[in-house]
């Protein structure tokens, strides 16, 4: 048995997930792609056995070569140590055969999309590689919580052109329940056809509740698939159609020739029986694939069907739960989500507690009134323009293959879908003034449901409400604010007062009783606004077999008990899901179409450690869009012509130069009048010198003149992808200005380069001006390509980088000539310098006069909204920052902060204390106000705990050593056991091979201090413990009369790794140094 944290090959075991009668399955970590994976092993007592062997290594070749969104991907296989394994991919979810065994049978609907999917999956195993499975059975079919359909278990798999050798004396190699007759008759020429009459016999499986022969033994269930007649399905469920009976019969004849005689012909009659169905869901249903054309992207079962939970499942991990909601008086059989226990989800019983009642609330109807509301009548039209604000809303769900809308429906939008689906007008709640932009409330998540059906069969897009995974993938910090509690006023809308306790009059530091207007309050990280506050919002899982539904977020009259809890971004609530609460709306989300999926591949937002920016907005409707790769090529002129977005134009065609040429105007400016025509033209000949297409991608080696392009713009919206090697920076030039920038963080900062802080930033303008430095850093590691979306209307510039916003509405000052204004057009410059720069999918789109003043206008109006917020005396929001970060230390009478003192926080402490105000250190990195504060001596740093212990009469003070090694635990190292440590453990000047790095960058691309809580925490929430600063401990060295430090700082060398203390005395205060603070 494998032990958690033992490697085979690169893959870290992290869980045993189950045991089969060939092996097991752990979950397991990929260290070098940082990705979960399943590991299948094989029994020890089974290595010795060749033909075991060969079946285990069968599965994973099998399997390895095919790539289909409907079959379990293998990435790699070996033997390690005398264990024989391969990775596979790690799905989330449950299996057919689990779900049997909960519901008994299958919505016929449900049954058979899953078997559609299956044979689509077959199809492609057929066509790319003649491979027969040889073991359909729901135990192989699985169903992840993303909605996807995934068929597993090659280890019988082979193709029709392998030798036969491998099947075993005396055995059919096949589960009896769904064994095909010709595999029970040991028949060594079988074909694909044993996987229909395996399918047939699953399916009937599904919509029986049992399988369709049964028997005493296995030989006697054997010998029936050999000679007995198919059953008649419908003499179990009359309610089926007869052509789905004949269906089963023909898939399950006992001669091969006389079933369906390719997996098209099968495929059509699936879709035709489905449709003869008495209610049935299309959008189920994988889109039909031409017989000439490659593996289509099938549709996911609807997540709305699907809950984010996940239960352990010995063959792949863990799947997740469908049901359908039994059949009410008036309504036909309709799946429903289910949520599992808390118990089952590793969550704690808190977190699922049931809404406490608040005296808002209004009494409910009763449930049967409510369900007469659910489904409105089709309507007789749908509603182009409530369909058109709510696809400028969306925004990509990290992880996953949906869009969500940035902020709860509003009022104004669901009066729209009352109107075009013809039900009765909305009537304003009594308790506060609501106008069409403030969210919609006293809804049930029922009526969210139906609004979502609605919407999905008006619109040809599925929609549905969020799930709690995709909630959690949205807001992944501890409070959807952020890291710290209590909120401050401009984060959103609560009830509660500046110190974090509960206002009883339900109004908060914010000043506002009732809901605010959607956006009103900051987004977060990635755009969203209000996933706390204002609403809780009613998402897809819930539990039928309580009748209830689930809320995310905290709303803006939550009760106040234990508010940390209640107001996290992970707590969920479950309650009966009526209407008549004025806390209670929703948000939804759009499933991407297969164009969206394949022009934006999910990525995991946990690649890059990304610090938050200040105040980040969200690219607009066609942000949701993202420009299509090139597929791979193997000439200059192979690749795919790149496909803008809607609205968009590409400025490169993927295939040639044409509409660019070459300039630098730098070098034109350092040249006499007379020599400047000649110099331009030289440029113009020399740009296919220096730049060339390859693969789709315009290249340049870091020489020669910029790319230019011929047409010159003026208000626009540009988006690009770049990569770049080490030691090249680069920038893009808009209005022919200098630039936003582009760097190769590995490189030294000097005064006037600084990696360190991240591309994106307005280069020309002058330091500490805004726009000068990005407002976070967002930069992917070298080799990997950055997703650059810029809008410029005149001067004033928006830039996000990676789907981070780095600068928000700064103007480009001028570059040439400082007195006058930008040109209103000029041509769009590509710089570049230093090394290999690669570019691709450059789209461009214009934006109107009418556009750009409405953009103007609300971006306006959101700057003197942050300017209007209340502000605190210092002294008030510095204990409330500081109080908010103390966490127990185990073994100690202290709380310790679980991040250094910060600049802001050292801001707040001068100001309230009549000192000089902080400078920005010159000729180093820039440090935001969430940086540590550094260059602290001991002596400051007593004499800041000692003025604040004055002024809030309580014992703050410096850290000893021993309290700051028991914050560390009984690790070797502040993250751990191992060593080197990861580039996600802190900030070190360490390569990944454990060496020094002289430059002090390190693994991690970091040159000087990192924000506070930008790399994990500690298993006890320590942040920083090791790495970006040391930290000035209470201990004096009776000796030498010396204070000790504690913890290795950004540029330390690795002998101060570990958990013990260097001394240095009261006076030394370095770049590397700071502090955290303890309280009794």
């Amino acid at each position: 048995m494998l032990q958690d944290g033992q490697l085979l090959g690169e893959f870290e075991i992290l869980a045993k997930l189950g045991q089969g009668g060939m092996g097991a399955v752990y979950k397991a970590r990929q260290t070098v792609l940082r990705r979960l994976v399943a590991i299948k092993t094989l029994q020890p007592s089974l290595s010795s056995d060749a033909e075991f062997v060969s079946r285990f290594h069968n599965e994973a070749v099998a399997a390895a070569g095919l790539n289909h969104p409907n079959l379990v991907q293998v990435y790699a296989a070996g033997q390690s140590d005398g264990v024989h394994w391969f990775a596979m991919e790690f799905v989330d979810g449950e299996s057919v055969q689990s779900r049997l065994k909960r519901l008994g049978k299958l919505d016929p609907a449900e049954a058979l999309a899953i078997c559609i999917h299956v044979q689509t999956a077959l199809e492609y195993g057929w066509r790319k590689a003649q491979l027969i499975h040889r073991d359909i059975k729901p135990d192989n079919i699985f169903l992840s919580n993303d909605g996807e359909v995934k068929l597993g278990d090659l280890g019988l798999a082979k193709s029709s052109d392998q030798q036969q050798g491998l099947t075993m004396t005396g055995a059919s190699m096949g589960t009896p329940l769904y064994i095909s007759p010709e595999q029970t008759e040991g028949k060594r020429d079988i074909d694909w056809r044993t996987d229909i009459y395996s399918l047939g016999a699953t399916l009937f499986h599904l919509l029986a509740g049992s399988p369709p022969y049964t028997g005493e033994s296995s030989i006697s269930v054997m010998m029936k698939h050999v000679g007995a007649p198919v059953p008649d399905i419908r003499e179990i469920d009359p309610s089926l159609p007869p052509s789905l009976s004949s269906v089963l019969v023909k898939m399950m004849q006992k001669a091969p020739a006389e079933r369906y005689g390719s997996y098209e012909e099968l495929g059509e009659a699936l879709r035709q029986a489905h449709a003869a169905l008495s209610d049935p869901n299309p959008l189920l249903l994988p889109p039909e694939v031409g017989e000439a054309s490659g593996p289509a992207s099938p549709k996911k079962l609807p997540s709305w069907l699907l809950p984010a939970v996940a239960v352990p499942l010995v063959a792949l991990g863990a799947f997740a739960l469908l049901k359908p909601k039994a059949p009410g008086p008036d309504s036909k059989t309709t799946p429903k989500a289910v949520e599992t226990s808390p118990a089952s989800t590793g969550k704690a019983a808190s977190e699922a507690k049931p809404e406490p009642a608040t005296g808002s609330e209004k009494p409910a109807p009763k449930e049967a009134d409510q369900t007469a509301k659910l489904t409105p009548p089709p309507p007789a039209e749908p509603s182009p323009e409530l369909l058109r604000k709510l696809e400028a809303k969306l925004l990509p769900v990290p992880g996953v293959d949906v869009l969500m809308s940035k902020t709860e429906l509003t009022v104004g939008e669901w009066k729209a879908y009352l109107k075009a689906a013809k039900l009765p007008d909305w009537t304003a709640p009594k308790e506060f003034p609501q106008t069409d932009e403030h969210p919609i409330v006293e809804i049930s998540s029922e009526q969210a449901i139906a609004f979502c059906r609605w919407l999905s069969s008006t619109s040809g897009s599925l929609w549905r409400l969020p799930s709690n995974s995709e909630w959690d993938a949205v807001a992944p910090s501890p409070y959807p604010w952020g890291g710290l509690f209590p909120p401050l006023p401009n984060d959103g809308n609560y009830s509660l007062h500046a110190n974090g306790l509960y206002d009883g009059a339900q109004v908060g530091a914010d000043g506002i009783f009732g809901t605010a207007p959607v956006g009103s309050f900051k987004p977060n990280a990635l755009g969203f606004y209000d996933l706390g506050g204002n609403v809780a919002e009613w998402v897809s899982d819930g539990n039928s077999n309580l009748d209830t539904s689930s809320l995310r977020g905290g709303g803006w009259m939550d009760p106040g008990e234990n508010d940390k809890l209640t107001l996290s971004s992970k707590f969920r609530r479950t309650t009966k899901g009526v209407a008549g609460s004025t806390n209670r709306g929703f948000r939804v989300v759009r499933v991407k179409t297969p164009a969206e999926k394949a022009a934006a591949p999910t990525v995991s937002t946990a690649q890059t450690p990304v610090t938050q920016p200040t105040a980040p907005q969200q690219p607009p409707p066609a942000a949701t869009a993202k420009p299509t790769p090139p597929t791979e090529s193997t000439g200059p002129t192979a690749a795919a012509a790149p496909q803008p977005p809607k609205g968009f134009r590409p400025l490169f065609d993927g295939a040639t130069l044409t509409g660019w040429y070459g300039l630098n105007p730098h070098e034109i400016a350092k040249v006499a009048p007379d020599k400047k025509a000649a110099l331009v033209l030289q440029q113009r000949n020399d740009f296919q010198t220096h730049w060339r297409v390859e693969g789709g991608e315009l290249v340049n080696l870091g020489t020669g003149p910029y790319a230019t392009t011929l047409e010159s713009l003026g208000n626009i919206e540009l988006l690009l992808e770049y990569k770049t090697v080490s030691g090249a920076d680069s920038g893009i030039y808009l209005r022919g200005t200098p630039q936003i920038q582009i760097w190769d963080s590995n490189q030294p900062d000097t005064a006037s380069k600084k990696p360190s802080l991240g591309s994106g930033g307005l280069y020309n303008n002058p330091p500490g001006t805004p726009g000068r430095d990005p407002l976070a850093r967002a930069d992917k590691p070298l080799g990997q390509w950055n997703q650059f979306r810029i809008r410029q209307i005149g001067a004033r510039t928006w830039v996000w980088l990676n789907e981070i916003l780095v600068v928000d509405g700064a103007p480009l000052q001028p570059f040439w000539d400082k007195s006058k204004p930008l040109p209103d057009k000029a041509p769009i410059m590509l710089q570049t310098f230093g090394g290999e720069i690669r570019w691709r999918n450059i789209f461009v789109r214009e934006i109107s006069d009418n556009e750009a003043g409405e953009i103007l206008k609300t971006w306006a109006a959101t700057q003197v909204q942050k300017k209007n917020l209340p502000a605190q005396p210092p002294l008030q929001e510095l204990v409330q920052r500081l109080e908010a970060k103390l966490l127990p230390v185990n073994g100690t009478q202290v709380r310790m902060c679980k991040t250094e003192l910060t600049v802001g926080e050292w801001k707040l402490y001068l100001k309230d204390a009549g000192l000089p105000e902080w400078t920005q250190p010159e000729q180093e990195w820039t440090q935001t106000d969430e940086h540590p504060v550094v260059r602290v001596d001991w002596k400051k740093a007593k004499q800041f705990c000692d003025w604040l212990s004055a002024k809030t009469r309580k014992e703050w003070r410096l850290p000893t050593v021993a309290e700051w090694q028991a914050a560390v635990g009984k690790a070797k190292y502040p993250w751990g056991d191992y060593f080197p440590p990861h580039w996600d453990d802190g900030n070190y000047a360490v390569l990944e091979d454990g060496k020094y790095d002289p430059l002090k960058v390190g693994v991690d691309g970091i040159k000087g201090t990192a924000p506070v809580a930008s790399f994990k925490p500690n298993a006890l929430g320590f942040y920083d413990l090791g790495g970006n600063a040391m930290e000035w401990m209470l201990d004096e060295d009776p000796k030498t009369k010396k204070y000790a430090l504690c913890g290795a700082g950004w540029r330390d060398l690795q002998g101060t790794f570990g958990v013990s203390s260097v001394i240095f005395d009261t006076a030394h205060e370095s770049n590397n140094i700071g502090f955290r603070l303890v309280r009794k």
